[in-house]
C-alpha cells in the first residue's frame, strides 16, 4: 500500500477500509496480542464491581488491601492507556518499511525504546491540554447551531495532537519542533482532513449510543421487572443479568475499540498524505527505486 500519496476526502475513506479489508487481520491481530489481556482483565475486574455493587463495595475498597489493589489497577490502566495510543504510529512506522514483516515484540521494542519521549509527551499534553480545550470548548459553544459542527473543534484538537505525536516519534524531533511541524502537516488540506474526521467521529458516536441505548434499556426492563431488585434486603444479580451485562459491555468495548483504531488509521494517513503535499516524498521513493533497478 502506498502511504506517501495525496489523498481527496473519498480517497481518505477508500484507503482506510483497504488498509482494514488487506491487512486487518495482521494489523487486529497484533493489537490484541499486545493489549487483549489488559481488556480482559479489565472486563473481570467491571464485571465483578458490577456484581459487588449490589453488595456495598466501598467496605472493600476503603481498607488497606483494597487501596493497593485500587492503586496497581489504575496503574494498569495508565500502561494500557500508554500503549494503546503509542499502537498505531508504532505499527505504521514498521509498516512503512518492512510491511507486514513484523511482530508483537517489535512493537514492545518501539515502545520500550521510546518510553522516555512518550512519558515526556504525555507530560507536556497535561500541561497544555486544559487551554487547547478551552479553545475547543468556545468554538464548540459558537458551532452549537449547527448541532453536527459541535464536535468540529474536537477532532481539529484530536489531529493535530495525533500528527504531533506522530512527528515526534518518527522524525526524533524536540517538543516545539514537531509541533510547528504537525500544524503546518495539518494545513496542508485543512478541510479535507477535518471533514473525513468529523464524518466518522459522527457515525462512531451515533453507533456507540445506540448500543448503550438498547443494551441499557434491556437490563433496566429485566432489573424492573424483578421483585428483588425493588426489595429493601439487596439485590444480588443473576446469571443471566451478568451474562447480559457481560455482552453489552463487551460489544460496545469491541465496537469502541475498532473505532478508536479505524480514526487512528485514517489519521495515519492523513499525516503521510500532508508529507507527501509538503514534501513529494513519493517522487524521491519512485527515483529511488528507478537508481536501485538500474
Amino acid at each position: 500500500m502506498n502511504l506517501y500519496k495525496s489523498r481527496s476526502f473519498n480517497e481518505l475513506f477508500n484507503d482506510t477500509v483497504a488498509f482494514f479489508r488487506r491487512y486487518g487481520k495482521h494489523f487486529l491481530g497484533l493489537y490484541f496480542r499486545l493489549l487483549g489481556p489488559f481488556y480482559l482483565f479489565f472486563l473481570v475486574v467491571y464485571t465483578w464491581i458490577f456484581y459487588r455493587g449490589f453488595q456495598n463495595v466501598e467496605p472493600l475498597i476503603s481498607s488497606v488491601p483494597g487501596t493497593v489493589i485500587l492503586i496497581a489497577f489504575y496503574l494498569v490502566i495508565l500502561l494500557a492507556a500508554l500503549l494503546h495510543s503509542v499502537y498505531v504510529p508504532a505499527y505504521f512506522y514498521f509498516f512503512k518499511e518492512r510491511g507486514t514483516d513484523f511482530d508483537v515484540k517489535d512493537i514492545w521494542r518501539f515502545f520500550l525504546q521510546n518510553l522516555g519521549r512518550i512519558l515526556l509527551f504525555s507530560l507536556v499534553m497535561i500541561v497544555i491540554f486544559v487551554p487547547f480545550l478551552a479553545v475547543a470548548l468556545v468554538m464548540a459553544v459558537i458551532l452549537l447551531v449547527t448541532i453536527v459542527g459541535i464536535i468540529i473543534p474536537f477532532v481539529i484538537l484530536n489531529l493535530l495532537f495525533s500528527l504531533w505525536f506522530m512527528e515526534y516519534l518518527y522524525e526524533r524531533k524536540g517538543i516545539g519542533a514537531a509541533f510547528r511541524e504537525a500544524w503546518d502537516l495539518m494545513f496542508t488540506r485543512f478541510w479535507t482532513y477535518t471533514g473525513a474526521l468529523t464524518v466518522t467521529a459522527w457515525l462512531g458516536i451515533i453507533v456507540i449510543w445506540g448500543l448503550q441505548l438498547l443494551g441499557q434499556s434491556f437490563i433496566l426492563m429485566i432489573f424492573f421487572n424483578d421483585p428483588a431488585f425493588l426489595s429493601e434486603e439487596g439485590y444480588t444479580p443473576g446469571l443471566t443479568v451478568i451474562l447480559l451485562f457481560l455482552g453489552l459491555t463487551l460489544a460496545i468495548l469491541v465496537f469502541e475499540i475498532f473505532f478508536s483504531l479505524f480514526n487512528q488509521t485514517m489519521i495515519a494517513l492523513v499525516y503521510f498524505s500532508a508529507k507527501e503535499e509538503k514534501y513529494h516524498l513519493s517522487s524521491f521513493e519512485a527515483l529511488d527505486q528507478i537508481g536501485a533497478n538500474e
